[in-house]
Protein backbone atom coordinates (compact mmCIF):
# COMPACT_ATOMS: atom_id res chain seq x y z
CA UNK A 1 0.00 0.00 0.00
CA UNK A 2 1.37 3.40 -0.98
CA UNK A 3 2.33 5.76 1.84
CA UNK A 4 0.03 8.75 2.03
CA UNK A 5 1.79 11.95 1.05
CA UNK A 6 2.09 14.50 3.87
CA UNK A 7 2.08 18.29 3.56
CA UNK A 8 5.49 18.26 5.26
CA UNK A 9 8.46 15.89 5.28
CA UNK A 10 8.91 13.62 8.32
CA UNK A 11 12.27 13.71 10.03
CA UNK A 12 13.53 10.19 10.68
CA UNK A 13 17.15 9.37 11.16
CA UNK A 14 18.56 5.90 10.52
CA UNK A 15 19.13 5.55 14.26
CA UNK A 16 15.51 6.38 15.08
CA UNK A 17 14.24 4.10 12.32
CA UNK A 18 16.21 1.24 13.85
CA UNK A 19 14.95 2.03 17.36
CA UNK A 20 11.34 2.05 16.16
CA UNK A 21 11.83 -1.25 14.31
CA UNK A 22 13.30 -2.87 17.42
CA UNK A 23 10.42 -1.63 19.56
CA UNK A 24 7.87 -2.93 17.04
CA UNK A 25 9.51 -6.35 17.24
CA UNK A 26 9.04 -6.29 21.02
CA UNK A 27 5.36 -5.43 20.55
CA UNK A 28 4.95 -8.25 18.03
CA UNK A 29 6.67 -10.66 20.42
CA UNK A 30 4.32 -9.70 23.25
CA UNK A 31 1.27 -9.99 20.99
CA UNK A 32 2.28 -13.49 19.92
CA UNK A 33 2.96 -14.68 23.47
CA UNK A 34 -0.45 -13.34 24.51
CA UNK A 35 -2.03 -15.23 21.61
CA UNK A 36 -0.34 -18.48 22.68
CA UNK A 37 -1.37 -17.88 26.29
CA UNK A 38 -4.97 -17.34 25.19
CA UNK A 39 -4.97 -20.72 23.43
CA UNK A 40 -3.93 -22.40 26.69
CA UNK A 41 -6.43 -20.55 28.84
CA UNK A 42 -9.32 -21.16 26.46
CA UNK A 43 -8.76 -24.93 26.26
CA UNK A 44 -10.59 -25.73 29.55
CA UNK A 45 -13.29 -23.21 28.64
CA UNK A 46 -13.95 -25.09 25.41
CA UNK A 47 -14.12 -28.32 27.41
CA UNK A 48 -16.88 -26.81 29.54
CA UNK A 49 -18.63 -25.66 26.39
CA UNK A 50 -18.38 -29.20 25.05
CA UNK A 51 -20.17 -30.57 28.13
CA UNK A 52 -22.92 -28.00 27.64
CA UNK A 53 -23.42 -28.37 23.89
CA UNK A 54 -23.52 -32.18 24.05
CA UNK A 55 -26.98 -31.77 25.58
CA UNK A 56 -28.24 -29.56 22.73
CA UNK A 57 -29.49 -31.48 19.65
CA UNK A 58 -27.62 -30.75 16.40
CA UNK A 59 -25.59 -27.96 17.97
CA UNK A 60 -22.57 -28.37 15.70
CA UNK A 61 -24.43 -29.07 12.44
CA UNK A 62 -26.39 -25.86 12.98
CA UNK A 63 -23.31 -23.83 13.98
CA UNK A 64 -21.39 -24.96 10.89
CA UNK A 65 -24.16 -24.40 8.38
CA UNK A 66 -24.91 -20.94 9.76
CA UNK A 67 -21.69 -19.85 8.07
CA UNK A 68 -22.47 -19.11 4.41
CA UNK A 69 -19.11 -20.39 3.12
CA UNK A 70 -19.67 -23.76 4.78
CA UNK A 71 -23.34 -23.92 3.83
CA UNK A 72 -22.34 -23.54 0.16
CA UNK A 73 -20.64 -26.94 0.33
CA UNK A 74 -23.81 -28.71 1.49
CA UNK A 75 -25.84 -28.76 -1.71
CA UNK A 76 -26.16 -32.55 -1.67
CA UNK A 77 -29.06 -34.03 0.29
CA UNK A 78 -26.93 -36.91 1.59
CA UNK A 79 -24.28 -34.48 2.89
CA UNK A 80 -26.95 -32.59 4.83
CA UNK A 81 -28.25 -35.85 6.26
CA UNK A 82 -24.78 -37.16 7.17
CA UNK A 83 -23.64 -33.98 8.93
CA UNK A 84 -26.63 -34.18 11.25
CA UNK A 85 -24.91 -37.10 12.99
CA UNK A 86 -22.09 -34.74 14.00
CA UNK A 87 -21.87 -34.54 17.80
CA UNK A 88 -18.80 -32.42 18.39
CA UNK A 89 -16.01 -30.45 16.73
CA UNK A 90 -12.70 -30.07 18.53
CA UNK A 91 -9.41 -28.38 17.75
CA UNK A 92 -6.04 -29.88 18.73
CA UNK A 93 -3.21 -27.38 18.46
CA UNK A 94 0.38 -28.28 17.61
CA UNK A 95 2.49 -27.85 20.79
CA UNK A 96 5.42 -26.60 18.68
CA UNK A 97 3.30 -24.14 16.71
CA UNK A 98 -0.16 -23.52 18.22
CA UNK A 99 -1.31 -21.61 15.14
CA UNK A 100 -1.36 -24.97 13.34
CA UNK A 101 -3.98 -27.50 14.37
CA UNK A 102 -6.04 -30.60 13.66
CA UNK A 103 -9.83 -30.38 13.45
CA UNK A 104 -11.63 -33.42 14.88
CA UNK A 105 -15.25 -34.14 13.98
CA UNK A 106 -16.93 -36.67 16.29
CA UNK A 107 -19.96 -38.48 14.86
CA UNK A 108 -22.56 -40.73 16.38
CA UNK A 109 -23.50 -44.04 14.80
CA UNK A 110 -24.71 -43.33 11.29
CA UNK A 111 -25.59 -45.14 8.05
CA UNK A 112 -22.73 -43.57 6.07
CA UNK A 113 -19.33 -44.46 7.57
CA UNK A 114 -17.75 -46.59 10.27
CA UNK A 115 -15.50 -43.90 11.73
CA UNK A 116 -16.50 -42.18 14.94
CA UNK A 117 -13.97 -39.38 14.35
CA UNK A 118 -12.99 -37.70 11.07
CA UNK A 119 -9.86 -35.56 11.13
CA UNK A 120 -8.45 -32.78 9.00
CA UNK A 121 -4.86 -32.04 9.98
CA UNK A 122 -3.11 -28.79 9.13
CA UNK A 123 0.45 -29.91 9.76
CA UNK A 124 3.15 -27.45 10.68
CA UNK A 125 6.39 -27.89 8.73
CA UNK A 126 9.08 -26.20 10.79
CA UNK A 127 11.59 -24.15 8.74
CA UNK A 128 15.29 -24.84 9.31
CA UNK A 129 15.83 -21.32 10.61
CA UNK A 130 13.37 -21.96 13.43
CA UNK A 131 14.71 -25.44 14.18
CA UNK A 132 18.22 -24.06 14.67
CA UNK A 133 17.18 -21.07 16.79
CA UNK A 134 17.25 -21.38 20.58
CA UNK A 135 14.09 -20.35 22.44
CA UNK A 136 14.19 -17.81 25.25
CA UNK A 137 12.90 -18.37 28.79
CA UNK A 138 9.29 -17.97 27.62
CA UNK A 139 9.67 -20.40 24.74
CA UNK A 140 9.78 -17.62 22.16
CA UNK A 141 11.89 -17.62 19.00
CA UNK A 142 12.17 -14.54 16.82
CA UNK A 143 11.60 -16.70 13.74
CA UNK A 144 8.07 -17.31 15.06
CA UNK A 145 7.20 -13.85 13.73
CA UNK A 146 7.87 -15.13 10.21
CA UNK A 147 5.09 -17.74 10.43
CA UNK A 148 3.09 -17.95 7.20
CA UNK A 149 0.03 -20.23 7.06
CA UNK A 150 0.24 -20.75 3.30
CA UNK A 151 3.95 -21.56 3.40
CA UNK A 152 4.41 -23.33 6.73
CA UNK A 153 1.21 -25.37 7.06
CA UNK A 154 0.40 -28.38 4.87
CA UNK A 155 -3.17 -29.79 4.86
CA UNK A 156 -3.23 -33.58 5.18
CA UNK A 157 -5.63 -36.18 3.80
CA UNK A 158 -7.39 -38.79 5.92
CA UNK A 159 -9.33 -41.89 4.97
CA UNK A 160 -13.06 -42.40 5.49
CA UNK A 161 -14.31 -45.97 5.94
CA UNK A 162 -17.56 -45.77 4.02
CA UNK A 163 -20.29 -48.33 4.53
CA UNK A 164 -21.32 -50.38 1.47
CA UNK A 165 -23.15 -48.26 -1.08
CA UNK A 166 -22.75 -45.08 1.00
CA UNK A 167 -19.51 -43.61 -0.39
CA UNK A 168 -20.46 -39.98 -0.95
CA UNK A 169 -16.96 -39.18 -2.24
CA UNK A 170 -17.46 -41.62 -5.10
CA UNK A 171 -21.04 -40.52 -5.76
CA UNK A 172 -20.13 -36.82 -5.74
CA UNK A 173 -16.46 -36.51 -6.78
CA UNK A 174 -14.55 -33.25 -6.61
CA UNK A 175 -13.83 -31.25 -9.76
CA UNK A 176 -10.38 -29.85 -10.50
CA UNK A 177 -8.79 -27.42 -12.92
CA UNK A 178 -4.99 -27.46 -13.25
CA UNK A 179 -4.74 -29.39 -9.98
CA UNK A 180 -6.87 -26.91 -8.03
CA UNK A 181 -10.24 -27.95 -6.60
CA UNK A 182 -12.99 -25.88 -8.21
CA UNK A 183 -15.97 -27.90 -6.95
CA UNK A 184 -15.79 -29.96 -3.78
CA UNK A 185 -18.62 -32.31 -4.75
CA UNK A 186 -19.45 -33.97 -1.45
CA UNK A 187 -18.35 -31.95 1.57
CA UNK A 188 -16.69 -35.11 2.87
CA UNK A 189 -14.13 -34.95 0.05
CA UNK A 190 -12.56 -32.16 2.09
CA UNK A 191 -11.24 -34.71 4.59
CA UNK A 192 -9.62 -36.90 1.94
CA UNK A 193 -7.55 -34.38 -0.05
CA UNK A 194 -4.21 -32.69 0.65
CA UNK A 195 -5.51 -29.16 0.30
CA UNK A 196 -8.00 -26.82 1.95
CA UNK A 197 -10.45 -25.75 -0.77
CA UNK A 198 -12.15 -22.42 -0.13
CA UNK A 199 -10.23 -22.09 3.17
CA UNK A 200 -12.79 -24.25 4.95
CA UNK A 201 -10.27 -25.29 7.60
CA UNK A 202 -9.41 -21.70 8.41
CA UNK A 203 -13.08 -20.73 8.52
CA UNK A 204 -14.01 -23.62 10.82
CA UNK A 205 -10.92 -23.35 13.03
CA UNK A 206 -10.58 -19.58 13.33
CA UNK A 207 -14.11 -18.27 12.85
CA UNK A 208 -16.72 -20.87 13.76
CA UNK A 209 -14.98 -22.86 16.51
CA UNK A 210 -14.21 -19.93 18.84
CA UNK A 211 -17.71 -18.45 18.40
CA UNK A 212 -19.74 -21.62 17.92
CA UNK A 213 -22.48 -20.53 20.32
CA UNK A 214 -22.95 -17.26 18.45
CA UNK A 215 -23.20 -19.10 15.14
CA UNK A 216 -25.64 -21.63 16.59
CA UNK A 217 -27.96 -18.95 17.96
CA UNK A 218 -27.65 -16.83 14.83
CA UNK A 219 -26.17 -13.89 16.74
CA UNK A 220 -23.05 -14.13 14.57
CA UNK A 221 -23.20 -14.31 10.79
CA UNK A 222 -20.38 -15.03 8.40
CA UNK A 223 -19.52 -12.67 5.54
CA UNK A 224 -21.99 -12.35 2.66
CA UNK A 225 -24.82 -13.76 4.77
CA UNK A 226 -28.47 -13.52 3.80
CA UNK A 227 -28.89 -10.85 6.48
CA UNK A 228 -26.77 -8.50 4.37
CA UNK A 229 -29.19 -9.00 1.51
CA UNK A 230 -32.10 -8.34 3.87
CA UNK A 231 -30.46 -5.14 5.07
CA UNK A 232 -29.98 -4.02 1.49
CA UNK A 233 -33.60 -4.83 0.75
CA UNK A 234 -34.67 -2.72 3.72
CA UNK A 235 -32.57 0.15 2.43
CA UNK A 236 -34.22 -0.17 -0.96
CA UNK A 237 -37.64 -0.13 0.69
CA UNK A 238 -36.71 3.01 2.59
CA UNK A 239 -35.63 4.64 -0.64
CA UNK A 240 -38.94 3.71 -2.25
CA UNK A 241 -40.86 5.14 0.72
CA UNK A 242 -38.95 8.40 0.50
CA UNK A 243 -40.07 8.78 -3.10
Amino acid sequence: MATERLPFEPVLSDKDRKRLAEFKKDVDRTDLLLEFDEYKKMAPVYERRKALTKTIPKFWPVALLRHPSVKLEFEKREDVDAIQYLEHVDIKRDPKEPRAYTLEFTFGRNPYFEDSVLRKEFRYVEPKTRTQERADSEGFKWSMLDFDWEKDVKPQASRIRWKPGKDLSRKYPKEEDDGEVTELGSFFNWFTITSDPFDLGVIIGEEIFPDAIGYFTGDIHGPDSDDDDDDNSDDDDDDDDSD
